[in-house]
């Protein structure tokens, strides 16, 4: 993942933070802690995430992508494919 400057981001209005990332998530039935998400998105299993700073704490998430990731995603704890 990138370094990068909020204004150099995609449409913006196309991206979610990890709360709100984690409250789609929650109105999707899918409880998932803002750290699980934020480690997806850093170890690049959620595509299209932005990094904003260098604390690695702060990622935008292309909204798209989040929910492509969200349903195809295997359960945590599962083996691959199950």
């Amino acid at each position: 993942m990138q370094n990068v400057m909020i204004n150099a981001m995609p449409n913006i209005e196309e991206m979610l933070t990890v709360r709100q990332a984690q409250e789609l998530a929650q109105g999707m039935g899918a409880e998932l802690s803002r750290q699980y998400i934020s480690r997806s998105a850093s170890n690049g299993r959620i595509k299209n995430c932005k990094l904003v700073g260098d604390t690695r704490k702060l990622w935008l998430i292309e909204k798209a992508s989040f929910v492509e990731w969200l349903q195809t995603r295997d359960a945590p704890g599962r083996p691959k494919g199950t």
